[in-house]
């Protein structure tokens, strides 16, 4: 997604879309960094079936000016996002990855930056 959708305009959406019910749905969570959201359902069942509900693997979202987007689905079960918060801005990166290589390989960090208003600036956060 190219922007964070409002939130009921999100939801109206999975549920036309998905057809799931409220007790199926363990999370949505947006993630801004990468502008891809997750869902987390309550079985692995669940995700196969609708996995192959979606042969191409890809979902309309059309935004509120009317732009359609592709949303592509996908099973992503393996990997794990972890936010740190306040970390200090001297300390280099890896630090960070040393600690964390401890509990598993990390791919990437990504260091987040405020964005998207005019009276911002597009500095790192401290996330």
């Amino acid at each position: 997604m190219s922007v964070k959708p409002p939130v009921l305009m999100l939801h109206r959406w999975i549920a036309s879309i998905f057809k799931f019910t409220h007790d199926q749905i363990e999370c949505i969570q947006f993630d801004h960094i990468s502008h891809k959201f997750d869902m987390k359902l309550i079985t692995k069942m669940l995700v196969e079936k609708t996995l192959s509900k979606f042969d191409d693997g890809i979902a309309k979202f059309c935004d509120e000016e009317g732009n359609e987007q592709d949303i592509h689905i996908t099973e992503d079960g393996e990997d794990v996002k972890v936010r740190v918060y306040d970390f200090p801005i001297e300390l280099s990166n890896s630090k960070i990855k040393d600690k964390l290589s401890e509990y598993g390989t990390v791919k990437n960090i990504i260091n987040e930056k405020y964005s998207g208003h005019e009276e911002l600036f597009a500095v790192e956060n401290g996330i």
